[in-house]
């Protein structure tokens, strides 16, 4: 599980919205009720989350469906894991724009600013085993 809890970054530190180009809202007063979609205007809104990275190295799940895995320390998917979670794991991404968002009111289907995924895998384990084993990826070396 991944995304953003109240919206502060200390609980989720890769989940980002981001408006290109920001001009006034196309909606009378801009009014918002939350913190992740911007009251202005954005020729484009960037949106990105990252799962975290590292991984406890021996729990599959937790509780929580969350404290078994961590960011990286300095919140960067390449980053060095902590010495908590030591083993590395595949960085999953999530990424969207909306093009020409008009600001002010926006909200997520539950009715909050809560932006998360939840990542099921539905591949087969020895075809997916075999593309990590041979996975070449110049920017996330060396692992």
């Amino acid at each position: 599980i991944a995304g953003t809890r109240g919206n502060t970054a200390a609980d989720f530190p890769n989940a980002y919205a981001e408006c290109v180009e920001p001009s006034r809202c196309r909606h009378g007063d801009c009014y918002t009720e939350n913190n992740f979609f911007p009251r202005t205007a954005c020729q484009e809104l960037e949106v990105s989350m990252f799962f975290p990275s590292c991984w406890d190295g021996v729990n599959l799940d937790s509780p929580d469906h969350m404290s078994h895995v961590a960011y990286a320390v300095d919140g960067e998917v390449d980053g060095d894991c902590p010495s908590s979670h030591p083993v590395k794991i595949p960085a999953i991404s999530l990424f969207f724009r909306i093009f020409d968002y008009d600001g002010g009111w926006h909200t997520f289907s539950d009715g909050s600013g809560t932006f998360h995924a939840d990542y099921v895998s539905g591949w087969d384990e020895e075809v997916l085993q075999g593309v990590l084993d041979n996975c070449e990826n110049d920017s996330m070396l060396p692992w």
